[in-house]
């Protein structure tokens, strides 16, 4: 598995830094700075350190969070300003934490909107609710979420390899573009939960979104496997797609501890490829 590393980070963005101390002024006011718009706060992240912010990853997914404190891991946040064609400045702001050749994406709230500081009022309590607590505390109450980049930057409409961002949880068609819609649909029609909330348009499908895509950022073939959940469900079943196959859904059977031994397998050095379907039955 490739990941993005000391090296890369230092060569892409033109500030890196590594204590909350030296942050920029507009970043501890979690502004942007050519813009004057509110930005996510990483300020806050790098304020709490490892062991704050990751609190709820040591609690409840150990296996992955003593993989996480074997690197050694730093916080850093990342900022690169370009100009476009009209000489206009592009500001770009990242979090990452690990270490030497291994680092990860963290995903950082608006100030004031992780699902820790405001809870139900949050936007994303939907989707939060969707999960299994232990899931949903570990990977979404104090960050927004992870992903593994092979290169820089990063896709803002993509998150793969670890727990997806919680702002892009994308619909089965747009992780499944290469499977016939007609099968990807009736597959997930057949397992949805008949009690749900409906959407407005009425499409049973559309309610399921993919929370964790395995495959690396340029893979889009149908090798891989993707993990789905139904928005606005009580149930918080955690579905699983395998090699593409919607017409074979399968039912994690505990998706807490698959969290947690793929999670840990990833932070290791992902190395091969995990089995889900041992986790995992047919629905």
């Amino acid at each position: 598995m490739k990941f993005t590393s000391r090296q890369d980070i230092a060569r892409y963005y033109d500030r890196v830094t590594a204590r909350a101390e030296d942050l920029a002024p507009h970043l501890r006011r979690a502004r942007d700075p050519f813009e004057e718009s509110d930005i996510e706060d990483v300020a806050s992240l790098l304020a709490g350190g490892v062991e704050t912010v990751f609190a709820p990853l040591a609690a409840h997914q150990r296996t992955a969070y003593s993989a996480l404190q074997a690197l050694g891991p730093e916080l850093l946040v990342c900022e690169r300003t370009t100009r476009n064609a009209v000489d206009r400045p592009l500001w770009l702001c990242d979090a990452f934490v690990g270490a030497g050749e291994r680092y990860v994406r963290v995903g950082a709230y608006f100030r004031g909107d992780s699902i820790a500081e405001a809870g139900a009022r949050s936007v994303y309590w939907f989707r939060y609710a969707a999960l299994p607590p232990p899931i949903a505390e570990a990977y979404y109450s104090t960050i927004a979420g992870l992903e593994v980049m092979d290169r820089l930057p990063g896709d803002p409409l993509q998150s793969r390899v670890l727990p997806a961002m919680i702002h892009v949880w994308l619909r089965a068609d747009q992780v499944g573009s290469a499977v016939p819609p007609k099968t990807m649909k009736a597959g997930l029609s057949a397992v949805a939960d008949p009690d749900a909330v409906p959407r407005p348009d009425g499409l049973v499908w559309k309610s399921f979104a993919c929370v964790l895509d395995s495959r690396e950022k340029e893979a889009q073939g149908t090798e891989g496997d993707l993990l789905f959940v139904q928005e606005r469900s009580a149930t918080q079943r955690v579905f699983h797609v395998h090699d593409g196959d919607f017409a074979s859904i399968r039912l994690v059977q505990d998706p807490v501890h698959l969290y947690d031994q793929y999670v840990a397998w990833v932070f290791a050095g992902g190395v091969g490829r995990f089995d889900f379907c041992a986790h995992s039955r047919p629905a």
